[in-house]
């Protein structure tokens, strides 16, 4: 059997800063499209016949490969309504074997070339998300475990280089069986704006990018994904939402702010962001009574949020004495 070699690319211009931060693009995955492969018909995450303008991409290309490369379908659309958290569908990731090589479940940013022998990762983006955050069911096989994972990066063109901006991670290691959010903090190391964006979210953890037929781990590996999503700060332009169910005190603060909520969920999270709309602190309320230290804070202004996870609440400005 011909040996697939796959290699990591990076491509995308410089991109000025939108006003509106970019989603995800069919992060709730609600929208496939049929192909017809060598042995079976499968579904692609997007509209259209060319699949090079999905946002989320599948491996499940490698099912139109001529016998003996005819690869397997590692990717379906659910319609098993448990399977499923919001919607009519979500994605189910299968990992399995290609001959003798293994084939990780994957769904993400990759666009599989079987001509050029290579996988290139990315999509043009220009936000600078906070959090990636979706939901999931895993059932590993043999103790194998799945990963959702992002990365933000931007060319300099002076040094021709691809500059990491920002990322994160995180890795299921045992069975899920009931769907359950995964809130991955992209962790920012650079600050310029983005003009690539990588998102991999794969039944096994054991994938290499570099050399994907040189991936390890266990056939059968299922890992469900369903409504992906990047979360964004609220404008620091934006004046206070108010709530009268939030009550925060005081404005000014030295040592600590109370949060008092009446008839809203106990174990809400609150967020802290600058001016500059970089989070730098988050905690969930004990209670409809929480108090939050911030004495470790620098003097200066910030932004404070009060939701859960699909609800603002309240936004508020404090000023840290």
């Amino acid at each position: 059997m011909k040996k697939v070699t796959f290699t990591l690319l990076f491509t995308g211009a410089t991109l000025s800063m939108n006003a509106q931060q970019p989603a995800l693009t069919n992060g709730n995955l609600e929208t496939w499209t049929q192909f017809t492969g060598t042995n079976e018909s499968y579904w692609e995450p997007g509209s259209g016949n060319n699949r090079t303008t999905h946002f989320l991409r599948t491996l499940n290309q490698l099912a139109d490969e001529a016998f003996p490369l005819t690869g397997p379908v590692t990717c379906y659309r659910e319609t098993n309504a448990a399977d499923i958290h919001g919607g009519s569908y979500s994605a189910k990731l299968v990992s399995n074997v290609l001959g003798v090589f293994f084939i990780p479940g994957f769904l993400g940013t990759g666009d599989l070339s079987i001509a050029d022998q290579t996988i290139y990762l990315g999509r043009q983006f220009n936000g600078r998300p906070t959090n990636f955050r979706g939901w999931y069911k895993y059932t590993p096989a043999n103790g194998d475990s799945a990963e959702f994972r992002v990365w933000l990066t931007r060319y300099d063109a002076l040094n021709m280089q691809t500059v990491l901006v920002g990322e994160g991670s995180q890795k299921i290691y045992s069975s899920v069986n009931n769907f359950t959010q995964f809130d991955i903090n992209i962790n920012y190391v650079d600050a310029g704006v983005p003009d690539t964006v990588v998102v991999i979210c794969t039944a096994s953890a054991g994938y290499n990018l570099s050399n994907l037929l040189s991936s390890t781990g266990q056939v059968g590996s299922t890992l469900w994904a369903d409504d992906l999503e990047f979360v964004y700060p609220a404008s620091i332009a934006n004046n206070n939402l108010m709530n009268d169910k939030v009550q925060v005190y005081p404005t000014i603060a030295e040592d600590m702010i109370t949060i008092h909520t009446t008839d809203l969920p106990e174990s809400l999270r609150i967020r802290i962001y600058d001016m500059n709309g970089k989070e730098i602190h988050a905690e969930r309320m004990n209670g409809n009574l929480h108090v939050m230290q911030v004495s470790s804070l620098e003097a200066g202004s910030y932004i404070m949020l009060v939701q859960d996870n699909f609800t603002l609440y309240a936004r508020h400005t404090f000023i840290k004495k």
